[in-house]
């Protein structure tokens, strides 16, 4: 046959119940205080969902259609087109330490077109295959409920209001890609010589905090109409329009040409090798807008008060195309004449891709499209579409500029690492397979993130060893802009993985695996938000940020072991069943001891990543409180005992006593998760075909259906654990800046400090899925 296609339609419909009881609430607020807080808003015309039990739901159609053409012996050709459409609603959910309103959740919508010709030709010796792809991304993110600014409370650590990040956000993507590779077989070598290349046409509108975001310190002040101690707001600076319309959007062209070459070469049955080599060329096509003060004004500015430099980064000037070159070899020994066991490794330089959205933050934060204000003491205005702006709070027409400056280095770098490995399975007969197998990464270009308009720390801390700098982010280095973010390379970083793995087979069909892993990675920056000042403002250091140290990468694995068990048996000429366990034993995520400070301990920025000191002795660390006249107040000693106690019983705090805690050096607990899978197939084998209805039952997290109280998950506020409470400052007669805290002393190990995971589909719930599918 010449012409055969193929179609597949996929329907998705998931709710997934977030339920919350207010009896396992553990911070500041009451259900009084949140019943006034619900009466203010219904009076504002506000509502704001639901705090307690919320529904998770995901709608989602799949449809792909190949087409396929034997033109020839030697030719073929396929044309294939998937569409893709999900629609997702996450409403925000309260736990163990804070409250949030459903409405302060995000709607999601995403469809994506993408179609492909792919042409493989046959010439003798030679095989070429070639791809050209064309995908279209439409993503629509918006905010739930009726429009209204975000609002924080701290106290009680309450969030409601249209969430920050969602109210102006679109994002269009045209991407064109073209593959070619050429393979030529002469003798025991195998040559491919080829090109990828991708263009992309991008568009965002990407506001945050549109719709005006407000910070409050109490319930109560917020009701009885007291100021916002800090108001932020971004807004589009070419028309007056708040949310998706806006024309303040990112609109660049961007173009990466990869070319390489390989050689395969069996040099006996036994050694082969792998030679190759690639060069990545990526390259922006527009430079940004330049907001003409900047370059002339701001950077005498930033030299003045800033020890390194701008990097040859400028206000409308993209980072200079960069040849990004990837040399790499790996082998493969057979280490008996039947090839049961060998030996595989290789080593080489790798290039990542980089989210469009980090550079992408040029083309909207340059001075000149978004603008942006951030104020102190504000009166708080619920007509999310008539917000003030900068000049409406200083009585002026708006200026150009203001607002976020994004910068990156001239000479930026896409990711590179260095990475080796080497692998030796052993075949012992009877179907037995050991494998033991390390990898090691070196980081080489990695982002590095600094904020400038933040002026260096003038005071410290005193009274305790404790003498980290503060600062004063309301006294920036040009007034002009609300942080100006430079965006460079670093090479600190590196990861390491073994693993060891034992695997078998079995002839009347059942199958089985136990592997064993360790892992752990450093890095400075790990990349996790799509904003370059969320990467800076969610680092932790101890001398400021612009400083951030090396430390425990977020993606450190640590111990893991999976287990899992297959057997399938095929009866009655057409009946098949297979049951499957699928074990999952890990260490817990990483996490960071810090202080409950909403950033007021060092004063550098609004979100708490403010690492503890562990003090050695009652001398090293104030308990209690602040009074209303700046007055030190001791708690009794309970509350010292209490303290003392869970650090004695932490296995790392203990041990560091008199030091500052470094980045993720404590994990949540070990979780020990098990999935069963049942599948019934009924088959029919024709002349040509064979048609099989399969019903299966997927169980996930088992255990947690025998006894409620196994297979918990458990998760931290950002990867934080909150040890102590910020309360103030005070002076005395013999120090300044004296920093007080308080200690709950109903905290007595890591697990008070952390949440159940009960949303998503890796949570410590049991969730059942029962899936129909017929195959021909």
């Amino acid at each position: 046959d010449k012409l055969h296609f193929f179609v597949n339609v996929e329907l998705q419909n998931d709710e997934t119940p977030r339920p919350f009881s207010f009896d396992t609430y553990t911070g500041d607020a009451t259900r009084d205080s949140i019943n006034l807080l619900l009466n203010h808003l219904n009076e504002l015309g506000y509502n704001p969902g639901s705090y307690e039990n919320t529904v998770a739901s995901l709608k989602g159609t799949k449809f792909l259609v190949k087409l396929d053409w034997n033109i020839s012996t030697n030719n073929k050709l396929s044309l294939r087109h998937q569409y893709t459409k999900g629609a997702s609603i996450s409403p925000s959910g309260s736990f163990t330490s804070g409250i949030r309103f459903e409405n302060s959740g995000i709607d999601f919508t995403s469809v994506t077109n993408s179609s492909a010709l792919e042409l493989n030709s046959v010439f003798g010796e030679t095989t070429n295959n070639l791809i050209i792809g064309y995908t279209r991304v439409r993503d629509d993110r918006d905010p739930m409920g009726s429009p209204f600014p975000y609002v924080s409370i701290n106290s009680g650590n309450i969030r409601f209001g249209s969430e920050q990040y969602s109210t102006a956000n679109v994002l269009d993507q045209d991407i064109i890609t073209l593959t070619d590779n050429f393979d030529i077989y002469k003798g025991k070598n195998r040559i491919t010589i080829g090109t990828h290349n991708e263009f992309y046409n991008i568009r965002n509108v990407f506001i945050r905090q549109n719709f005006g975001s407000y910070r409050f310190n109490t319930v109560w002040g917020f009701v009885n109409g007291e100021q916002a101690y800090q108001y932020d707001r971004s807004y589009s600076l070419v028309d007056d329009v708040t949310g998706d319309d806006t024309k303040a959007a990112a609109e660049f062209q961007f173009l990466q040409l990869g070319f390489y070459a390989q050689d395969e070469v069996r040099f006996t049955d036994r050694f082969s090798a792998t030679f190759g080599l690639r060069l990545d060329i990526p390259m922006f096509l527009n430079d940004p807008k330049d907001d003409g003060y900047f370059n002339v004004s701001a950077v005498d500015s930033i030299a003045k008060y800033q020890s390194g430099d701008l990097k040859g980064a400028k206000a409308g000037q993209a980072p200079k195309t960069q040849f990004l070159l990837a040399p790499r070899i790996g082998f493969n020994l057979k280490l008996n004449d039947e090839g049961t066991s060998q030996m595989r490794g290789g080593t080489g330089i790798f290039t990542s891709r980089i989210p469009f959205v980090w550079p992408g933050a040029m083309y909207n934060n340059n001075g000149a499209t978004v603008g942006g204000v951030r104020a102190f003491g504000v009166d708080f205005v619920p007509d999310a579409l008539n917000q003030p702006t900068k000049g409406d709070l200083e009585g002026e027409p708006d200026q150009i500029p203001q607002g976020q400056m994004d910068l990156f280095a001239e000479n930026f770098k896409f990711p590179q690492v260095w990475r080796s490995s080497l692998a030796f399975d052993f075949g012992f007969g009877g179907g037995w397979v050991f494998t033991v197998e390390g990898i090691f990464s070196k980081t080489l270009n990695n982002i590095f993130y600094e904020n400038l308009n933040l002026k260096p720390a003038e005071e410290r801390l005193g009274g305790t060893p404790d003498n980290r700098p503060v600062f004063d982010r309301r006294d920036e280095v040009d007034d002009h802009y609300t942080r100006i973010i430079l965006g460079s390379n670093t090479s600190k970083g590196y990861t390491y993985n073994f693993t060891a793995q034992l695997r078998r087979s079995f002839a009347f069909g059942l199958s089985g695996l136990l592997a064993y892993t360790y892992g752990d990675a450093y890095a400075v920056f790990e990349g996790t938000s799509s904003q370059n000042s969320s990467q800076w403002r969610g680092a932790y250091s101890i001398d400021g940020r612009n400083h951030t140290p090396l430390g425990r990468s977020d993606f450190s694995v640590g111990h893991r072991v999976v287990a899992s068990l297959n057997y399938r048996v095929e009866y009655a000429g057409f009946l098949a069943t297979t049951i499957s366990l699928f074990y999952n034993g890990q260490s817990g995520t990483p996490l960071s001891y810090i202080y409950n400070d909403y950033g007021a301990l060092n004063n550098e920025d609004s979100r708490e990543r403010s690492l503890v000191y562990i003090p050695a002795n009652k001398d090293e660390v104030y308990l209690g409180d602040i009074d209303g006249d700046g007055n030190y107040v001791p708690a009794d000693d309970k509350m010292w005992q209490a303290l003392d106690s869970y650090i004695e019983n932490d296995p790392y705090l203990s041990k560091h006593r008199g030091e500052y805690a470094e980045k993720n050096t404590a994990r949540t607990p070990f979780t020990g998760i098990i999935d069963l899978s049942v599948a019934q197939d009924f088959f029919l084998q024709t002349e040509k075909m064979r048609h099989t209805l399969t019903v299966r039952l997927d169980i996930f997290n088992f255990t947690n259906m025998l006894n409620k109280n196994w297979g918990k998950r458990y998760t931290s506020n950002f990867g934080s654990a909150y040890l102590m409470k910020y309360e103030g400052k005070f002076n005395s007669t013999t120090a300044e800046n004296i920093p007080v805290f308080s200690f709950n002393e109903d905290n007595k190990e890591l697990v008070d400090l952390l949440n159940v995971d009960d949303s998503g589909v890796e949570s410590s719930r049991w969730q059942m899925q029962l899936t129909v599918r017929y195959t021909f």
